[in-house]
């Protein structure tokens, strides 16, 4: 909340939405209204529903031009909000997003992940969500009354920004300006990787068959799939090694079901329980888990 209330932009409004929080959240939320605020805050609780009910509550408030989703694990950097919305103003863009800063429990900083440049390919072919904290959109990108969807547990924001791709091209700020807390209660860490693996092949599955009559989802959709098994398979490979063979290895038959025999070769990937084949391209890919 600090970290918004500190951005140097004229006019922001500073929506909460507390998703049926039973701990001391309200009170700290009221005890910080009583603060000095820069921009007016915005209050709103709700029944537990989960993150993306949460996040439609507060973009169905929002009023201004612009939106940023800042979940409670991020934060923002000083002068984040003028540099996106400058980026924005500046180009024929639907959403601007940064580079950003991973930081422990205590606020050190631990990695700095840097984002590729945009492309459309990447982001639905290669399976590569690249927005990700302090991401910066048109408010009105999505006409319509939910923007996340609630099917999703855990992927409803990469179903969103699949959604908005579609509509116009998002630009990468080259600067970090947010930052994302990694703690033992993030869901990324405490959910079972298995049960997000699956559902990013359910959410491809699923987008790919609603806009198979658009034209670049059509041309993408081979690819796509093969790199949502490919992004399943370092998921789970920790965790799961069976199910991390078995998404690798469709994979490798969605992705080169016209010519696998040709290219197919003695490259391994070696696992506690058993040894792997697999083209070499697909295997420096896995090796360097990216």
């Amino acid at each position: 909340m600090r970290s918004v209330q500190e951005q140097s932009v004229l006019s922001v409004e500073h929506i909460i939405i507390d998703d049926g929080s039973d701990d001391s959240t309200r009170d700290l939320i009221q005890s910080f209204r009583r603060q000095s605020l820069s921009h007016p805050l915005m209050y709103r609780y709700q029944d537990n529903r989960g993150e993306s009910a949460a996040v439609n509550a507060g973009l169905s408030l929002a009023r201004g031009r612009y939106s940023l989703i800042l979940n409670s694990d991020d934060c923002l950097r000083a002068g984040a909000l003028a540099v996106l919305a400058d980026s924005l103003r500046n180009g024929n863009y639907i959403a601007a997003y940064p580079d950003f800063e991973v930081v422990n429990s205590t606020g050190e900083p631990i990695k700095t992940i840097r984002k590729p440049k945009y492309s459309f390919t990447a982001l639905l072919g290669d399976a590569e969500c690249l927005p990700g904290p302090g991401t910066l959109f048109l408010t009105d990108a999505l006409k319509t009354r939910d923007i996340r969807d609630l099917r999703y547990r855990y992927v409803s924001d990469y179903h969103m920004w699949l959604k908005m791709a579609l509509r116009g091209d998002f630009v990468h700020v080259n600067a970090n300006l947010a930052q994302w807390r990694s703690h033992d209660q993030s869901t990324s860490i405490r959910e079972p990787k298995l049960a997000l693996a699956k559902e990013l092949l359910l959410l491809f599955e699923q987008f790919l068959d609603d806009y198979e009559d658009e034209p670049r989802v059509r041309s993408l959709k081979q690819r796509a799939i093969s790199s949502a098994y490919f992004r399943a398979a370092l998921m789970t490979r920790t965790t799961d090694n069976f199910e991390s063979r078995r998404f690798m290895l469709k994979s490798v038959k969605t992705r080169y079901r016209n010519g696998l025999r040709s290219i197919w070769g003695p490259h391994r990937v070696r696992s506690t329980a058993s040894t792997l084949l697999v083209p070499a391209g697909v295997l420096s890919r896995y090796s360097r888990g990216k």
